[in-house]
């Protein structure tokens, strides 16, 4: 509660998955939500819980086969992205 009112949140994972989920609509063409998705993992790259977001894009491609089976590409494109830039990022000079 927030001077109480009740707020929901949305897990950074999710609201990954989600743009994920969403980047599948236009795949391979990157989109915004191609490039929300990459923004989340960028900056939560470090405490993303990785294993999760694979546990559930495994339940999507079991549920789902259209976007189940493009959400693994979607995510691995956003992932070895993210990862590069990070590691880019702790190399530059301050």
């Amino acid at each position: 509660m927030v001077e109480r009112v009740a707020v929901q949140i949305i897990a950074c994972e999710d609201l990954y998955l989600e743009r994920v989920r969403q980047a599948t609509v236009s795949w391979p063409h990157e989109d915004v939500s191609f490039d929300g998705a990459f923004a989340i993992a960028l900056t939560n790259y470090a405490t993303m819980d990785w294993e999760y977001v694979r546990a559930r894009i495994s339940e999507a491609g079991k549920n789902e086969s259209a976007v189940g089976a493009t959400m693994p590409l979607v995510n691995r494109r956003v992932r070895a992205r993210a990862r590069r830039r990070a590691i880019t990022a702790r190399e530059e000079p301050q």
